[in-house]
C-alpha cells in the first residue's frame, strides 16, 4: 500500500515540475497529496456523520485546520524530512515504461475518485439532511 502512496507522490511531483509552480515542486506535491487525503477524510466523515451519527458536530474551523495540518505534517515527515522523496524518485525513474504508465493511471484514478467521492458523499449527506428535516 505504501508503494502506491509513493507512486502517487511521485506522479504529483512530476506534475508540479510540468506545471512549474512558484514553490518548490516537492512542497507543491506534498500539499497536493495532503489536500487529496484531506478531501477523502472530509468526504468519509460527512457520509458517516449523516448516516450514523447525526448529532456529532466536529466540523469547527479549528478541527478542519488541524486535520489538514496533520496530513501535511505526516506527509512532510514521510517524504521530505529525511529526503526520502529523492530515493523514491530515483527508484521509480528506473522502472519500466509500462509500470510508469500504470502509476500515472493510478494517480489519475485516485484524483478522479477523490473528486467523485466528494460529490457523491456531499450529495448523500445533503439529501439525508433534507429527509431528516422533513421528518421522512
Amino acid at each position: 500500500m505504501l508503494h502506491l502512496y509513493n507512486y502517487l507522490f511521485y506522479n504529483l511531483l512530476l506534475f508540479t515540475y510540468w506545471v512549474k509552480t512558484k514553490r518548490t515542486p516537492e512542497f507543491s506535491a506534498l500539499m497536493f497529496l495532503s489536500f487529496l487525503c484531506f478531501i477523502n477524510a472530509v468526504s468519509a466523515y460527512s457520509y458517516v456523520k449523516v448516516r450514523f451519527f447525526p448529532n456529532l458536530h466536529l466540523e469547527t474551523p479549528l478541527n478542519v485546520i488541524l486535520l489538514l495540518a496533520a496530513f501535511v505534517f505526516v506527509n512532510y515527515l514521510y517524504f521530505l524530512k529525511n529526503g526520502r522523496y529523492l530515493q523514491i524518485v530515483e527508484k521509480l525513474e528506473n522502472e519500466s515504461k509500462a509500470k510508469k504508465q500504470l502509476g500515472t493511471l493510478l494517480t489519475i484514478g485516485f484524483v478522479v475518485i477523490t473528486i467523485y467521492c466528494l460529490y457523491l458523499f456531499g450529495n448523500q449527506a445533503r439529501d439525508l439532511n433534507i429527509l431528516k428535516k422533513n421528518g421522512l
